[in-house]
Protein backbone atom coordinates (compact mmCIF):
# COMPACT_ATOMS: atom_id res chain seq x y z
CA UNK A 1 0.00 0.00 0.00
CA UNK A 2 2.84 2.28 0.65
CA UNK A 3 4.09 2.32 -3.09
CA UNK A 4 0.67 3.17 -3.78
CA UNK A 5 0.05 5.67 -1.99
CA UNK A 6 3.66 7.09 -2.84
CA UNK A 7 2.12 7.02 -6.10
CA UNK A 8 -0.89 9.36 -5.24
CA UNK A 9 1.51 11.78 -3.88
CA UNK A 10 3.60 11.39 -7.11
CA UNK A 11 0.61 12.07 -9.52
CA UNK A 12 -2.00 14.33 -7.57
CA UNK A 13 -1.61 17.80 -6.30
CA UNK A 14 -4.01 17.29 -3.69
CA UNK A 15 -5.54 13.93 -1.52
CA UNK A 16 -8.80 14.09 -0.35
CA UNK A 17 -9.50 11.07 1.87
CA UNK A 18 -12.65 10.67 3.48
CA UNK A 19 -12.62 8.67 6.72
CA UNK A 20 -15.47 9.79 8.41
CA UNK A 21 -17.44 7.28 10.43
CA UNK A 22 -20.83 8.74 9.73
CA UNK A 23 -22.73 8.26 6.78
CA UNK A 24 -24.82 11.70 7.17
CA UNK A 25 -21.40 13.16 7.32
CA UNK A 26 -20.42 12.41 4.86
CA UNK A 27 -22.95 13.07 2.26
CA UNK A 28 -23.27 16.71 3.41
CA UNK A 29 -19.33 17.21 3.62
CA UNK A 30 -19.67 15.62 -0.33
CA UNK A 31 -22.25 17.98 -1.07
CA UNK A 32 -20.38 21.19 -0.12
CA UNK A 33 -17.22 20.03 -1.92
CA UNK A 34 -18.99 19.60 -5.29
CA UNK A 35 -20.87 22.96 -5.06
CA UNK A 36 -17.41 24.16 -3.84
CA UNK A 37 -15.77 22.45 -6.57
CA UNK A 38 -18.14 23.06 -9.20
CA UNK A 39 -17.85 27.51 -8.02
CA UNK A 40 -14.26 27.28 -8.65
CA UNK A 41 -14.04 25.22 -11.57
CA UNK A 42 -12.00 27.30 -14.08
CA UNK A 43 -9.49 28.30 -10.87
CA UNK A 44 -8.76 24.51 -10.08
CA UNK A 45 -8.51 23.29 -13.34
CA UNK A 46 -4.69 23.07 -13.29
CA UNK A 47 -4.85 21.10 -10.16
CA UNK A 48 -5.38 17.62 -10.22
CA UNK A 49 -7.19 16.02 -6.98
CA UNK A 50 -7.83 12.44 -6.38
CA UNK A 51 -10.71 11.64 -3.52
CA UNK A 52 -10.27 8.45 -1.58
CA UNK A 53 -13.42 6.47 -0.15
CA UNK A 54 -14.73 3.69 1.10
CA UNK A 55 -15.83 0.84 -0.92
CA UNK A 56 -19.01 1.34 1.82
CA UNK A 57 -19.94 5.40 0.99
CA UNK A 58 -23.45 5.53 -0.78
CA UNK A 59 -23.05 8.71 -2.17
CA UNK A 60 -21.09 6.79 -4.95
CA UNK A 61 -23.75 8.52 -7.63
CA UNK A 62 -22.96 12.26 -6.62
CA UNK A 63 -19.31 11.41 -7.21
CA UNK A 64 -19.55 9.81 -10.36
CA UNK A 65 -21.60 12.95 -11.13
CA UNK A 66 -18.55 14.98 -9.97
CA UNK A 67 -16.40 13.11 -11.99
CA UNK A 68 -18.39 13.67 -15.17
CA UNK A 69 -18.61 17.54 -14.76
CA UNK A 70 -14.52 17.54 -14.15
CA UNK A 71 -13.13 15.20 -15.95
CA UNK A 72 -9.73 15.90 -16.69
CA UNK A 73 -8.83 17.14 -12.80
CA UNK A 74 -10.80 14.81 -10.78
CA UNK A 75 -10.61 11.08 -10.12
CA UNK A 76 -11.92 8.89 -7.38
CA UNK A 77 -11.01 5.39 -5.90
CA UNK A 78 -12.46 3.51 -3.66
CA UNK A 79 -10.47 1.51 -1.26
CA UNK A 80 -11.25 -1.59 0.58
CA UNK A 81 -11.59 -0.97 4.77
CA UNK A 82 -8.17 -2.88 4.84
CA UNK A 83 -6.84 -0.55 2.30
CA UNK A 84 -8.33 2.73 3.61
CA UNK A 85 -6.86 1.97 7.33
CA UNK A 86 -3.28 1.35 6.15
CA UNK A 87 -3.23 4.49 4.32
CA UNK A 88 -4.25 6.27 7.25
CA UNK A 89 -1.81 4.52 9.65
CA UNK A 90 0.65 5.39 6.97
CA UNK A 91 -0.84 9.12 7.65
CA UNK A 92 -0.73 9.18 10.58
CA UNK A 93 2.67 7.61 11.41
CA UNK A 94 5.02 9.73 8.84
CA UNK A 95 2.76 12.83 7.84
CA UNK A 96 5.53 12.34 4.96
CA UNK A 97 3.33 15.30 2.69
CA UNK A 98 1.27 17.98 2.88
CA UNK A 99 -0.68 16.99 -0.48
CA UNK A 100 -3.26 14.41 2.00
CA UNK A 101 -5.99 16.18 3.46
CA UNK A 102 -7.92 13.85 5.98
CA UNK A 103 -11.42 14.37 6.87
CA UNK A 104 -12.12 12.40 9.86
CA UNK A 105 -13.62 13.38 13.08
CA UNK A 106 -11.19 11.50 15.10
CA UNK A 107 -11.25 13.19 18.60
CA UNK A 108 -7.34 12.38 19.46
CA UNK A 109 -6.36 14.61 16.16
CA UNK A 110 -6.97 18.28 15.08
CA UNK A 111 -9.40 17.94 12.21
CA UNK A 112 -11.21 20.59 10.19
CA UNK A 113 -14.42 18.40 10.44
CA UNK A 114 -14.57 19.16 14.23
CA UNK A 115 -13.97 22.84 13.39
CA UNK A 116 -16.82 22.79 11.55
CA UNK A 117 -18.88 20.44 14.55
CA UNK A 118 -17.87 23.47 16.75
CA UNK A 119 -19.05 26.24 14.25
CA UNK A 120 -15.34 27.40 13.90
CA UNK A 121 -15.61 27.03 10.33
CA UNK A 122 -18.45 26.64 7.92
CA UNK A 123 -18.19 24.04 5.50
CA UNK A 124 -18.19 26.06 2.90
CA UNK A 125 -14.83 27.37 4.28
CA UNK A 126 -14.12 23.50 4.87
CA UNK A 127 -14.46 23.00 1.54
CA UNK A 128 -11.85 26.29 0.52
CA UNK A 129 -9.46 24.59 2.82
CA UNK A 130 -9.58 21.16 1.23
CA UNK A 131 -9.04 22.49 -2.55
CA UNK A 132 -6.52 24.95 -2.04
Amino acid sequence: MREKLDQYIKEYDTIIMYALPEQRLYERMLDVLLVHLEKTATELCEKRFLLLCPASFTGKKKLRCLLEKNPGNVNLVFLEPMDMDSILTLYYMYECTDKIRLLSDNPQYPSLVNYVKQKVLTQEELAECLLR
